[in-house]
């Protein structure tokens, strides 16, 4: 069996501080378990379960001093051995997938209505910098220069909608849902739009763009690409749900739909033949990104139900 150095730590700490454990361990970037037991002429207490590598244990326990009162008796710090192998990251992937349902399911479904309903709106900062994203794109792919793409990708605020969409379907909520579906569509429309206004500007100015390799690549569909759009949509949701920044997951949204946009613009503009493509591609992208998303969304609040 493969081992690593870990160590299994149990926080047993009072109700009133329980709190500050989970503030801590969520400061120091680690996966906890949490529950209720009872004590033996105490009456209920928290306990904190965490796993920690042995060369960073002695520095966690003293962050935990500072915010547990040792003095107490209902607060106790234990460190157990463990020997993890080749199933225990199986194992510790489903907790952490459970824990994260249950999360999700913890808050309040008007809260997560209301989230939805938020993000399925259309404000003027989001339709500047889908348009300017756009744009950046394409000067990326008419250059072949990736790095610029990804530059667009990381300007380009389409998560929200995708997300929003998500959840209101599984919430049972289709005038959000139809409202997500159409912001996505104008800020779809005005990556292709801002994109075919620089490409018709160019063929004016007798300068066009070339079909360039990153170009060409655009403007095929497969359902490979459908099937990647899904796991992108699925990752995204987990993503949020886990409180990441949203810049960070939204560049795998950007990734499958602001490049294809881009060069559905060029391509109408300076090559028509190869704008159903692109357009193909768009709409696989779409389906995808929704279709992951909304399962995603349908199995986290499933399993915490279960949990």
């Amino acid at each position: 069996m493969i081992t690593t150095s870990m160590k299994k730590v149990e926080v047993y700490a009072a109700l009133d501080s329980c709190e500050n454990v989970t503030t801590y361990l969520e400061s120091e970037k680690l996966y906890w378990y949490k529950e209720l037991v009872e004590m033996g002429g105490s009456g209920r207490v928290c306990r904190v379960t965490f796993y920690a590598p042995v060369h960073a244990l002695v520095g966690i326990l003293e962050g935990l001093a500072g915010v547990l009162d040792l003095r107490r008796r209902e607060n106790t710090v234990i460190v157990v051995d463990v020997e993890t192998g080749i199933g225990r990251p199986y194992k510790t992937t489903g907790r952490r997938f459970r824990q994260l349902a249950r999360g999700l399911l913890a808050r309040p479904l008007p809260a997560l209505q209301e989230e939805a309903v938020e993000k399925s709106s259309l404000y003027p900062a989001q339709v500047l910098l889908v348009a300017l994203a756009g744009i950046i794109a394409l000067a990326g792919l008419a250059n072949n220069n990736p790095y610029v793409i990804i530059g667009a990708m990381l300007i380009s605020p389409i998560l929200a909608p995708i997300y929003s969409f998500s959840v209101a379907v599984n919430l049972g909520d289709e005038r959000t849902a139809l409202r997500s579906i159409g912001t996505l569509t104008i800020l779809l429309a005005l990556a292709f739009t801002s994109t075919l206004i620089v490409s018709l500007a160019a063929e004016a100015a007798g300068a066009p763009l070339g079909a360039t390799r990153e170009l060409l690549l655009r403007t095929r569909a497969s359902l490979s690409d459908l099937l990647l759009a899904m796991l992108l949509g699925a990752a995204s949701v987990v993503a949020v749900s886990s409180n990441v920044t949203e810049a960070l997951t939204g560049v795998a949204i950007a990734a499958a739909i602001v490049p294809p946009s881009a060069t559905l613009g060029w391509s109408v503009a300076a090559n028509p033949a190869l704008a159903p493509g692109s357009l193909e591609l768009i709409m696989y992208n779409v389906a995808g990104l929704l279709a992951g998303g909304t399962l995603t969304i349908r199995v986290l609040l499933a399993v915490g139900k279960q949990s």
